[in-house]
């Protein structure tokens, strides 16, 4: 496909004799008088295997670091170098140059199908941006805003660059060693060559073009931080899922995670900046957002909030640590001592118990009393409370003077948590029993939530909740356990709003730091394994062996409760996994293995279909017109058992109570997403959904490009269904009737609105007119 200027089908494929020179003068040596075709038949026959570039739009050597299957298919010899394996296939998805990401581009930009830039006469995205993109202020790669860049450019520099477009512009410019410029808000040359000097000497000396080329292709790139409000050590130090992806390969470092994700995750890049609160502080962030005057709100946050000094972070007399938090905690059970002293905690039945709750304690007294406090002002009805005193050495041994109606059991010697929870069990004679740590305090309702979805299905033998730390964020939302037997807390250091936090699922095992369980289900599998010390081998193997007896542990977001105070490791012996393993073997086979990519799969044992429910906005009834059909069709799915997930294109204005109030509590709500990560979102979830529900007909124009991109990768296909909600064309032909419009089309109007519903496996129509 290398051609000379005027001969070659795509922009990239042009060989630029003149560059090849200056760029291997060594090899041109003795092609001073040669013309341009003899260089270029130079290159063919020599400078392919000396790794040389052919041209300024592809970096050969970068390409053979980046693609390893490039790199292989050189050196087998299978081609002739890394831009002869762009050319034969290439080109679909790889990208060419360290500046320009061919797959982001395409999902950046979703009118810029298939058949669209084949009819331009453009092989390929990068052919398309090369020949109009640039010009068209398009963006190719985070780092390289043509906006920002011409801000930076003089009045006769900003004419050159508009001409031939900021890409190709800034290129030249850094072939000719000109000073750097900045290029994008999410990265900063000047503080970074201050950062590091070793790398402004490296420039000088030849081996980098500039401080961006070095950031985006040097060996450690885990290494330097971009900006001075992103540090990689505190992201990938905060972020364990990020940091595997980096040591996994799956990302190049964290910055690039935050980039495609973490920023609309609101993660925080660094010590000194909270998106989330950064977002929720300041009403006019969200305002800026929703107006297109930035793009996002980190952003936002290095422009126009540094400019106007808007605070970037909890004020420090406002922050907690978890030790803290905890700190305080104790402080507060200590300071209701007196209280506590005088006020009497009733636990006493009048009948039978609607739950036996059990507590097995070690000290701790001024919390437990803080903990039982909670437990009884959160529910009305009868509580049989079962106490362990499992050897305590403060007021703990005189509990009964504090709690009227509760069933002590004190042993003097030491007693671990598991036989002290199993002979509790013997004083149980409610048909749920409750687990419950000594130091927790329950959120509003959380009892009777837990006890009515117990109820709800006989089928249900466990439930559990949200569990929150000291300090508020996750520790665990249900948990995971893997093939070969390890368990993984879900979302442990997430916010406890994350959409993936909040509705109901079946799980592997929740942790009996609040576990409600049925009482006869617990004395057919004799509680706990008393083989596993306390913690959350002992609580998996529980909820396990009640799977395997054919009942359901499910996890409840409304049952959410806080630990009070901070939690070490969970003290368990170095062979729990094993024996959890061989214990359990025939079912966790059928379990995922550990890889953080499978989380998403592992979160629920469930075995129902998955549907991606996508729509204008999350559909509340509040809003009318075809919100209300959208609404009673999620409730239908949830109802039918689906697993359904709804995805907004617009950003979502309503508080989360409205919306929570408004959908199935088994449905995942994506209310902190939009179109803009979309095609991240698919791709993190390649494979996870059955069916793509499409509700209007224009959106499935928007977002084709991003389904083809994902469903061209392998595997079963998602199947997609439009649902027109009403079908524009009939509406416009009534109106050009009413109006005297003249002669409509109804037809070709019809084949306009459709055109893209070839990709869909199903059409829904709501009337018989529309479906005929």
């Amino acid at each position: 496909m290398l051609k000379l200027p005027g001969q070659a089908t795509a922009a990239w494929a042009v060989f630029e004799a003149g560059w090849y020179r200056a760029a291997y003068p060594d090899a041109c040596a003795g092609l001073a008088d040669a013309d341009d075709a003899a260089v270029l038949q130079f290159y063919l026959e020599h400078g392919q295997r000396r790794g040389h570039s052919p041209n300024l739009w592809f970096d050969e050597a970068w390409h053979l670091r980046t693609f390893r299957g490039a790199a292989a298919a050189v050196r087998d010899g299978h081609a002739e170098s890394g831009f002869d394996t762009y050319c034969r296939a290439g080109f679909r998805f790889r990208s060419p140059h360290w500046l320009f990401q061919e797959t982001q581009y395409r999902l950046r930009y979703p009118d810029l199908r298939d058949e669209v830039l084949a009819a331009d006469g453009n092989v390929n995205g990068y052919d398309h941006f090369l020949k109009h993109g640039s010009r068209e202020g398009r963006i190719g790669h985070m780092l390289f805003d043509p906006a920002v860049y011409r801000a930076q450019l003089d009045a006769a520099e900003r004419e050159q660059a508009d001409t031939a477009g900021a890409y190709p512009h800034y290129l030249r410019r850094l072939w000719e060693h000109r000073a750097d410029v900045v290029t994008s808000h999410y990265f900063d040359p000047i503080w970074y060559l201050r950062r590091y000097p070793a790398v402004a000497e490296a420039i000088a000396g030849g081996r980098w073009l500039c401080a961006l080329h070095h950031y985006l292709t040097n060996e450690t790139p885990t290494a330097f931080d971009p900006l001075a409000d992103f540090s990689e050590a505190y992201y990938l130090g905060r972020h364990k899922d990020v940091a595997a992806a980096v040591e996994a390969g799956d990302r190049r470092n964290g910055y690039e995670h935050f980039l495609a994700n973490g920023i609309a995750e609101l993660r925080a890049p660094c010590a000194t900046i909270d998106l989330r609160y950064y977002l929720t502080a300041h009403p006019s962030v969200r305002s800026d957002l929703d107006s297109g005057h930035t793009r996002d709100v980190f952003a936002h946050c290095v422009t126009i909030g540094r400019e106007q000094g808007l605070a970037t972070i909890l004020p420090p007399e406002d922050q907690v640590t978890e030790r803290q938090a905890a700190a305080l905690n104790r402080q507060r059970a200590d300071n209701r001592l007196p209280r506590s002293a005088r006020t009497m905690l009733d636990f006493s039945c009048a009948g039978t118990p609607e739950v036996s709750v059990i507590l097995v304690l070690r000290d701790r007294f001024p919390l437990t009393l803080m903990t039982l406090g909670s437990l009884r002002a959160n529910h009305g009805g009868d509580i049989e409370l079962i106490v362990i005193d499992a050897g305590s050495t403060d007021d703990t041994r005189r509990i009964g003077r504090f709690v009227r109606g509760a069933c002590v059991l004190r042993f003097e010697a030491g007693l671990d948590p598991i036989s002290g929870a199993n002979a509790a069990l013997n004083c149980a004679s409610a048909d749920a029993v409750l687990f419950m740590d000594s130091a927790l305090e329950l959120a509003p309702g959380a009892l009777a939530a837990s006890l009515q979805r117990l109820r709800s299905d006989l089928r249900i033998g466990a439930v559990g909740g949200k569990l929150e730390r000291a300090h508020g964020w996750l520790e665990a939302a249900g948990n995971i356990v893997w093939r070969d037997g390890t368990t993984l807390r879900y979302l442990r250091d997430a916010s406890p709003l994350a959409p993936e936090a909040n509705f109901v699922r079946d799980v592997d095992f929740c942790a009996a730091t609040f576990l409600l369980v049925r009482a006869d289900l617990l004395r057919e599998l004799e509680g706990y394994d008393e083989s596993f010390a306390a913690g959350r081998y002992a609580d998996a193997d529980l909820c396990l062996r009640i799977a395997e007896a054919g009942s359901r542990v499910v996890y409840d977001p409304a049952v959410a409760v806080s630990r009070l105070v901070q939690i070490g490791a969970d003290p368990e012996p170095a062979d729990a996994q094993q024996a959890l393993l061989r214990k359990h073997a025939n079912l966790l086979r059928f379990r995922h293995a550990p890889d953080r990519r499978a989380e998403v799969f592992a979160r629920s044992t469930a075995t129902a279909r998955r549907v991606l429910f996508i729509d204008d906005m999350i559909p509340l009834r509040k809003l009318g017109s075809g919100f209300v059909r959208s609404n009673d069709l999620l409730h239908v799915m949830a109802s039918l058992g689906y697993g359904v997930t709804v995805y907004p294109m617009k950003p979502c204005r309503h508080g989360l109570a409205t919306i929570y109030a408004d959908m199935p509590d088994t449905v995942e709500v994506m209310h902190d997403r939009t179109s803009e990560q979309l095609a991240d979102f698919l791709s993190a979830r390649q494979g996870y959904f059955d069916a793509i529900w499409i509700a209007r007909t224009h959106n499935l124009d928007r977002i084709k490009p991003k389904l083809e991109r994902i469903t061209s990768g392998g595997g079963q296909p998602a199947r997609i269904v439009l649902d027109t909600e009403a079908i524009a064309a009939l509406r416009e032909a009534e109106h050009a009737a009413l109006t005297d419009a003249g002669s409509f089309d109804v037809d070709a109007a019809i084949k306009r609105e459709f055109a893209n519903a070839h990709v869909c496996q199903r059409i829904i129509a709501v009337t018989s007119q529309e479906a005929q």
